[in-house]
């Protein structure tokens, strides 16, 4: 008996296939283990390689427990059974908290979502992914730069209908440039065909990305006509302002002082 007036019942267990089948899968789990803590470990990941060491430590203590129960080195209780069911709980506590984790990290990232989701659809410019000339996505501005009431109506639509395909290959090449040269992407100017037959000038730029698992283009569009407007507005007054001046220094050079002076 134990202390206390304890009392233990110990049954013998004869070896068999049970007991080598129970033995190997015990010592499998425990090699396992102890790989995936190391495995942890390495990686900086000490976080969870200490409760993967303390599983192992747990089986060690217990096996060679129950070893020395059995060998009948001194009286005690079998632990391993115990042990298991504790190292059940652990692993319950430890995956529970990774699904709390998981479930916190998967709201951060759909509020994130979102946010970048409003930024695009509220966004002044228009924004188009392009795979194989054909429109996958479109924001509600690109829809109203090419005149339609609303995103859905350019998805499955050829860019082809609204862009010169040579053109985004311009702006793509002229992207690509200048990420090779670390400079600034510049604006490819051109023009959109809208739905009811005008053109609309634009600037665009553009950038290689994945989009559901297949290479495609992220286009950025905005329209530059106002722009252009005061730009040929600033040009003509400037050709104008140097026609004025040329035509005084001409004057200046022709004019005779003394005949001002004499007909004075």
């Amino acid at each position: 008996s134990l202390p206390f007036g304890v009392g233990i019942t110990y049954y013998g267990v004869e070896p068999g296939p049970l007991t080598t089948l129970q033995t190997t899968l015990t010592v499998l789990f425990f090699v396992y283990c102890l790989w995936i803590a190391f495995r942890f470990y390495r990686t900086g990941q000490r976080g969870k390689a200490s409760p993967l060491f303390f599983t192992v430590i747990v089986l060690v203590v217990g096996a060679t427990n129950d070893a020395a129960v059995a060998g009948g080195l001194y009286r005690f209780v079998y632990v391993s059974e115990y042990a298991f069911m504790g190292i059940v709980l652990l692993m319950t506590y430890l995956l529970a908290g990774d699904v709390i984790e998981a479930a916190s990290t998967r709201e951060a990232l759909q509020e994130s979502e979102q946010k970048h989701r409003q930024l695009v659809e509220q966004g002044t410019d228009g924004i188009i992914i392009v795979q194989d000339s054909v429109i996958k996505y479109a924001n509600k501005r690109m829809a109203e730069l090419v005149g339609h009431q609303s995103a859905e109506e350019l998805v499955d639509a050829p860019i082809t209908a609204y862009l010169d395909p040579e053109e985004l290959d311009r702006a793509r090449s002229n992207s690509e440039l200048s990420a090779t040269e670390q400079a600034v992407i510049p604006v490819h100017e051109t023009v959109l065909n809208r739905q009811d037959g005008r053109q609309l000038l634009a600037g665009i730029n553009t950038g290689r990305i994945t989009y559901q698992g297949e290479p495609a283009d992220l286009v950025f569009v905005r329209d530059i006509t106002a722009r252009k407007q005061v730009e040929d507005a600033l040009q003509q007054r400037n050709r104008e302002l140097g026609l004025l001046n040329r035509a005084g220094r001409t004057l200046n050079s022709t004019l005779d002082l003394n005949q001002v002076l004499d007909a004075v």
